[in-house]
């Protein structure tokens, strides 16, 4: 597992890696709680990025990422 932190005014915010064979990518922490996520997915072939609130536990936003031509 690939993990950097860094130290704000707010608090810690935590990068982790994972490895996950359909959906690698980054789980973003505020203080413990996850912000986002940026994956690849297996499924649409794309890089996704799952945002999330601390007001709802369903994401508040999805985006996902195509590089054109491919």
């Amino acid at each position: 597992m690939n993990k950097m932190s860094i130290h704000m005014q707010i608090g810690v915010l935590e990068v982790i890696g994972n490895q996950d064979s359909n959906y690698p990518g980054v789980s973003v922490y505020l203080n413990g709680e996850l912000v986002s996520k940026t994956e690849y997915n297996s499924d649409t072939k794309c890089v996704r990025t799952i945002a999330y609130t601390d007001i709802e536990e369903e994401p508040a936003s999805i985006t996902d990422y195509n590089k054109r031509g491919e």
